[in-house]
């Protein structure tokens, strides 16, 4: 994905999660707000934002839960684990490619 669509995705959270406040069906997003990155910080990398969604979709999804029977939360809830699963899987692929890029670079130094 590129940095443009991730951040497009966090805006689309970070609304939803806006919504729920004033509605009070969110108790805390303290992991969310821990991050310090917002859907409007573009000059943070597509890893800060990475992470900031899955926080605030963690903090999302913990609320639901403690919430079932105020609202519908199924189909909230499935999409949540959905952007999750993506973006978890994404987060590998970028510590992976980090871990490589680093041996390779230790690798050339000793060269």
């Amino acid at each position: 994905m590129h940095k443009e669509e991730i951040i497009q995705i966090h805006r689309i959270l970070y609304i939803i999660a806006e919504y729920m406040k004033r509605k009070n069906l969110v108790k805390t997003l303290d992991e969310y707000e821990s991050s310090n990155t917002r859907p409007f910080h573009v000059n943070k990398s597509k890893e800060e934002h990475l992470v900031a969604i899955f926080l605030l979709s963690k903090d999302l999804l913990q609320n639901l839960l403690e919430n079932d029977g105020m609202i519908n939360t199924e189909e909230i809830m499935i999409t949540i684990h959905a952007i999750n699963n993506l973006l978890s899987k994404k987060m590998r692929n970028i510590r992976e490619t980090i871990k490589e890029q680093t041996h390779r670079d230790t690798h050339r130094k000793n060269f």
